[in-house]
């Protein structure tokens, strides 16, 4: 988002964060490069279902939605 000129202020209120960490994750990005800031930085948000939960969501899901729906 700072590249498409987007302030630190306006990206930490879009995603809820403070604005240090904004400028504290770009710092890290310029210093390291992205391959290495994805290694270092980037967790995968897995959400806050257990896997038994995620089954469980999986089935209803398949069970309600209409299989006619257009595509």
């Amino acid at each position: 988002m700072l590249h498409y000129g987007c302030t630190p202020q306006l990206i930490a209120e879009s995603l809820g964060i403070d604005d240090s960490t904004v400028y504290r994750y770009r710092q890290a990005y310029e210093e390291l490069g992205l391959e290495d800031y994805l290694k270092t930085f980037f967790v995968a948000y897995s959400g806050q279902l257990t896997p038994e939960e995620e089954q469980q969501l999986a089935g209803e899901l398949r069970q309600r939605l209409s299989s006619t729906a257009k595509r």
